[in-house]
């Protein structure tokens, strides 16, 4: 081998163990969370994102797995859209991060089932800057006959220059709750109505069991599901959840 070329091939394999040291040093963790469950009713399923390291992320992927027959709702069925809510990064100058997409659209807004996968999508009239730590949540809808425990596991990929990394699969296990039990102790009393309220009136930030305290089962907390459950308490109906 003669000088020039035994002098590239150490710059190159400089180049990978640097690289490489790079990759050895970066910290990638993702966490799932669930509230209770109500069979048939929205489950919102949370994700959190972290990543810290040398090396700047160029890519974002995610791999959703749901419980069977579980499926992604719908936030806006009129253009299709999935409901997914991102807790968006502080903002760089210059640059942001992609809103969440789902690969392979379902045709006529037929619903999304496992397992899902989700990339992060580069704008092409700005740079692109991931900022972590990452939160996003999807609302899942459980079928009626749901039981037991419902386990949701998520497996997020960072792409780098010097290659790909992925995170060990992150899973929460949601357990059936009593429908109406907004603050998730058990019983339905006046403190779940009242939790509902403050938390429309922004008094309260969350609510402790979101998907319990969706008392009509159409995907949101609002005033309706407060009254359901005055209307329960006053025994003018028998169950806050059953359908009208």
């Amino acid at each position: 081998m003669n000088e020039s070329r035994r002098v590239k091939v150490a710059a190159a394999l400089a180049c990978l163990a640097l690289l490489g040291a790079g990759l050895a040093e970066a910290q990638l963790t993702c966490t799932a969370t669930v509230p209770d469950y109500v069979p048939g009713g929205f489950l919102p399923v949370t994700f959190d994102l972290d990543y810290t390291g040398p090396n700047t992320v160029t890519a974002l992927g995610m791999t959703v797995e749901l419980p069977d027959g579980c499926q992604l709702g719908w936030e806006d069925e009129s253009v299709c859209e999935p409901d997914i809510t991102e807790v968006p990064p502080v903002p760089t100058a210059n640059a942001q991060t992609p809103d969440p997409v789902i690969i392979g659209d379902p045709p006529e807004c037929a619903p999304y089932v496992s397992p899902i996968e989700i990339f992060w999508l580069e704008e092409q009239a700005e740079p692109t800057v991931y900022t972590f730590p990452m939160q996003f949540t999807l609302m899942v809808q459980l079928p009626s006959e749901a039981t037991a425990g419902q386990t949701f596991t998520g497996t997020c990929r960072y792409r780098f220059a010097a290659g790909e990394l992925t995170t060990p699969p992150a899973a929460a296990t949601a357990i059936e709750g009593v429908c109406g039990d907004a603050t998730g102790n058990g019983t339905i009393n006046i403190g779940d109505a009242l939790a509902i309220q403050q938390y429309l009136a922004a008094l309260i930030p969350a609510i402790p069991q979101p998907a319990l305290a969706d008392a009509t089962k159409d995907g949101t907390v609002n005033i309706g599901d407060a009254l359901r459950i005055r209307q329960y308490l006053a025994a003018l109906i028998g169950d806050p959840c059953a359908a009208k």
